[in-house]
């Protein structure tokens, strides 16, 4: 049986990642912008540490992660022949 390495991940390196995020990104499908995230880094920061350690100890993600919103985007010419174009997958940017 493999045994897991204990992963730590630190406060500061979620800080990181969020304010090194792109604003102005379309919500995924929990509605969350980037812009919400940083709204409050401390708490922000926090609330996912919790998560992401809970993810580790029980080593499951959350069921909601396995889900993206899809978005048809046209590309030049007659805009309403969806199969021209391209798929635009929308997810949860905690989970990026």
């Amino acid at each position: 049986m493999r045994t897991l390495t204990p992963v730590i991940i630190t406060k500061e390196e979620i800080r990181r990642a969020v304010g090194n995020m792109k604003n102005g990104k379309a919500a995924g499908i929990d509605s969350m912008t980037v812009a919400m995230l940083k709204a409050n880094v401390d708490t922000t920061t926090n609330v996912l540490h919790a998560l992401f350690q809970k993810i580790w100890d029980q080593e499951e993600i959350p069921d909601d992660w396995s889900k993206s919103l899809i978005v048809k985007l046209p590309k030049k010419g007659d805009l309403t022949a969806c199969e021209i174009g391209e798929e635009l997958r929308l997810c949860q940017h905690q989970q990026k």
